[in-house]
């Protein structure tokens, strides 16, 4: 309201909780007349839970996170070969050995040292793309998702490489520009 009052329009709000933040803030929203028609609300990908759209609030919600695709996939493919789901971070220690399968194929002794870790082109994970960082630093290439009143859906897929400027080009969606991946790794052997 500050700002509004000083001339300066407000048209989003940048909510950094999950789902156990964001129950509890849906009263003190209504109760503000918060109104997801004239102010758009922005997240993280803790937004990204199965009954985000239940709250009024949140449908048309906007966050970054990875495209949906790759985890439904792996998750299926993992149940299958082992009778359960997987954990979340599952991608993670598969995006591992990935990553170690890619660069076991390079010449002995420059496969693993930092060079080769830190390639500028990355590697391409169940997750998309990521590269590491000489900081520690996992750099992805995230989707942009929309809530929907029953799940979220891809308004924007991820850029083709992590770092990508992404930049507006018209008042409902993204667009980022893409100049290739390199050569993603050849994954580990497929789960049946």
């Amino acid at each position: 309201r500050g700002l509004e009052e000083h001339g300066d329009p407000v048209n989003a709000l940048f909510l950094a909780g999950g789902e156990e933040t964001l129950v509890t803030m849906a009263p003190q929203l209504k109760q503000a007349r918060f109104d997801p028609q004239k102010m758009k609300v922005i997240g993280t990908g803790a937004l990204d839970y199965a009954n985000a759209g239940r709250e009024p609030f949140l449908q048309g919600a906007w966050f970054a996170a990875p495209d949906p695709k790759g985890w439904k996939e792996f998750s299926e493919k993992y149940a299958k070969a082992f009778g359960q789901a997987p954990p979340r971070t599952a991608t993670l220690a598969y995006d591992a050995i990935g990553v170690v399968a890619a660069l076991s194929n390079g010449p002995k002794g420059s496969r693993f040292i930092p060079s080769q870790l830190t390639r500028a082109e990355g590697f391409m994970g169940i997750d998309g793309p990521f590269r590491l960082k000489s900081d520690g630093v996992v750099e992805r290439a995230l989707a942009v998702l929309e809530v929907q009143e029953f799940g979220a859906s891809v308004i924007e897929p991820a850029p083709a490489q992590p770092g990508v400027a992404v930049a507006p080009v018209s008042s409902s969606t993204f667009g980022a520009s893409s100049s290739g991946f390199g050569t993603p790794y050849s994954p580990p052997p497929k789960l049946n």
